[in-house]
């Protein structure tokens, strides 16, 4: 009897201790993800059908069950406009599925039920903010105010050439410095006039060459009289390969223009965008019945823009909106297409406002003031 009480007192131990392990790792779980689920998170919606951009951003204190909610809404006509508001937020724990905790954020006097999970808030319409270190609402207002100021034309150009290599050889008077010894004054004075009537060609090697070949005669008497030792510029025969260039043509072709205007109120911003790149071999120039050769042309008319991305100041992306015409010639043949309320997208890879440059994909572009009427 007493074995038998004292077995169930084990197990009852035993299936409590069990509980309280599965408890602590609940805990301790749960204690992770709050302090995991502490910080910012920045969301983008665009409306591409009237162009128009919301940024959001939650940021969750450190400390306590507070933070703040930031949100911008730009875009096509639409005023630029911020709100910042306060929230509070309870930690409601592990979600149904286990593996994401559920929250409530309230602003105001509403309340919004939120998921958190792989470093991403989602709303209960399944938008995601995604953590981030930088304050994006911060540094979007800073390029949006400097960057729409920039309302002229964006441009781009570069091309390269063919060319032929044509060698051709070249003969030359090769001069050295040349000791004569015991030589009569009459010697000496054909050396002399030798040298005065080369003296333009000895100028000539010097400077091409980059020798200091004397161009005058150093002459001294030795102790037998009328005998002379001289030192004087001797000329022979050389030759050299010179190569020299005949233009082609053009072997590639890149330009680029874009242009993001910027007018407030019920005025759009407008968008313009044109790229050309061509591709050529010599054929296209020599032998055109066998021309090999590639062209695109992008180009997005009556357009509307709006910011859709922003990864920190100097990158970010922007999503146009128009009339997009293409244009592909390849080997002769060629195709245009037109589609109206097409999508361009521009990615820019580096901004600097202080220098007025854009990175447009890998094409550094300058700035064009618009010109004052």
């Amino acid at each position: 009897m007493k074995t038998k009480l004292l077995f169930g007192v084990m197990a009852f131990a035993m299936v409590l201790v069990s509980c309280k392990k599965d408890n602590d790792v609940i805990s301790t779980m749960e204690q992770t993800g709050d302090a995991n689920m502490r910080g910012m998170y920045v969301g983008w919606q665009i409306d591409s059908v009237n162009m128009q951009t919301t940024l959001a951003q939650y940021v969750l204190d450190k400390e306590a069950y507070t933070g703040k909610y930031y949100e911008v809404q730009t875009g096509n006509k639409k005023l630029y406009a911020t709100t910042e508001v306060g929230l509070t937020w309870v930690d409601k724990g592990f979600a149904e599925d286990g593996l994401s905790f559920k929250l409530e954020i309230t602003k105001g006097d509403q309340t919004y039920p939120m998921t958190w999970v792989h470093n991403a808030l989602y709303d209960e319409k399944n938008q995601a903010y995604t953590s981030s270190l930088l304050d994006i609402y911060s540094t979007f207002n800073t390029a949006y105010e400097t960057f729409t100021q920039l309302n002229g034309k964006w441009y781009y150009k570069d091309s390269t050439v063919f060319n032929d290599t044509i060698k051709t050889e070249q003969k030359y008077l090769k001069f050295d410095e040349v000791v004569s010894k015991n030589i009569s004054w009459d010697s000496v004075q054909t050396l002399i006039n030798y040298v005065a009537s080369i003296q333009d060609t000895l100028h000539w090697y010097n400077e091409e060459f980059g020798k200091t070949v004397r161009d005058t005669v150093y002459y001294k008497e030795t102790k037998t009289q009328g005998v002379y030792n001289a030192i004087a510029a001797q000329g022979t025969e050389a030759s050299r390969i010179l190569s020299t260039y005949d233009y082609i043509g053009n072997a590639t072709e890149h330009f680029v223009t874009v242009q993001f205007g910027y007018e407030i109120a019920d005025k759009p911003q407008p968008c313009a965008y044109s790229a050309w790149t061509a591709v050529y071999d010599t054929n296209y120039y020599k032998h055109p019945e066998s021309a090999k050769y590639e062209i695109t042309q992008v180009e997005l008319e009556n357009g509307v823009w709006t910011f859709s991305g922003m990864t920190n100041g100097k990158k970010f992306t922007i999503l146009g909106k128009g009339t997009v015409k293409t244009h592909t010639e390849k080997d002769g043949v060629k195709k245009d297409d037109e589609q109206a309320n097409g999508f361009q997208e521009f990615v820019i890879s580096a901004y600097s406002a202080k220098d007025t440059t854009i990175t447009l994909g890998e094409d550094k572009m300058k700035y064009m003031k618009p010109v004052m009427k």
